[in-house]
């Protein structure tokens, strides 16, 4: 082999060898993250079930206003005296009202917001099956009910060669 052929047919490996290793370096300098502690993963889990009563429709992990911040803090910290999730959302309820919580209860009054969509979704299924049923009923029945029978059609054409119209004036029509 001559040492030019060798080294001419090396040089296009080159940049894939390049940037080959490059992107191996890049895969081994990933680090995995660290596990999130309980505790960061309750406090998260807090901050999205909880509303700001300032800006409505966004939970406190959310919204950027200052009382958000403030109830993330209050979260934090009565999460780390040992405090259960339900005596956290009670604390917020006793303070802003029920209004506060992003999930309704499923108790009491709570639980017509949790019956009320599906029931609804099946009520509006049922009715457009309702529907398409009586359109299609009515569809078959408008077909025998614009045909004519062929009595009908006799007295009809009988009428018309009464009025004057000749057979050549009338549309041609299958029996």
């Amino acid at each position: 082999m001559n040492i030019n052929k060798i080294s001419r047919s090396s040089v296009p490996l080159l940049p894939v060898i390049i940037i080959s290793l490059f992107l191996a370096y890049l895969l081994m300098s990933c680090d995995s993250p660290d596990e999130i502690s309980e505790l960061d993963s309750r406090t998260n889990a807090l901050n999205k079930s909880i509303m700001c009563p300032v800006c409505p429709g966004e939970s406190i992990d959310q919204s950027q206003n200052e009382l958000a911040g403030h109830m993330r803090r209050i979260v934090r910290e009565q999460l780390e005296i040992g405090k259960t999730d339900s005596q956290i959302r009670e604390y917020f309820v006793e303070r802003y009202g029920p209004v506060v919580l992003l999930e309704p209860s499923t108790s009491g009054i709570g639980l017509i917001a949790w019956i009320v969509p599906p029931v609804g979704l099946l009520v509006a299924i049922c009715s457009v099956a309702f529907a398409l049923r009586v359109m299609k009923k009515r569809r078959g029945e408008g077909l025998d009910e614009d045909t004519l029978s062929s009595v009908d059609r006799d007295r009809y054409f009988k009428l018309i060669e009464e009025r004057g119209f000749s057979e050549d004036d009338l549309p041609r029509r299958e029996n």
